[in-house]
């Protein structure tokens, strides 16, 4: 850049006192500023920051997750649900069911069951039959 304010040309502008400019990380959507504000630093697994102006990531909602970087969370499938760490997704065990994108595994109601891991939903116990409480025995009366 050349200035020619003094008369002289300069091989480098001068830039007002109070005007920084940061190369060390760019914060956009999934960063955010780092703790002395020097740069940026990605959101965990589990956190996302969708705006481009913050400095704090947020956490991904029950039954959602995301990896690290993230600028939103995504919904676990049908059958599953979030991991501890909502960095990822965990099959839902048999006895339970999740119907819906996002949602948390629920035990089978009385008279149902699953028999697998990662049920859609539960299945309900032929005539004759019952399924002990919380258990995917099926009884015969």
């Amino acid at each position: 850049v050349s200035t020619q304010s003094t008369g002289k040309t300069s091989d480098q502008a001068r830039l007002p006192a109070d005007l920084s400019i940061s190369i060390s990380g760019v914060r956009g959507t999934g960063n955010k500023a780092n703790g002395d504000k020097t740069g940026c630093e990605e959101c965990p697994a589990g956190t996302y920051q969708g705006s481009e102006k913050s400095d704090t990531c947020l956490p991904c909602e029950d039954g959602h997750f995301s990896s690290a970087g993230a600028a939103s969370c995504q919904p676990c499938p049908k059958g599953e649900q979030h991991n501890d760490e909502k960095s990822g997704c965990k099959v839902c065990p048999a006895g339970t069911e999740q119907p819906l994108e996002g949602g948390p595994c629920q035990d089978c109601t009385a008279g149902h069951f699953s028999n697998s891991d990662g049920a859609e939903s539960c299945s309900q116990c032929p005539p004759g039959e019952y399924r002990v409480h919380k258990t995917n025995i099926l009884l015969k009366m």
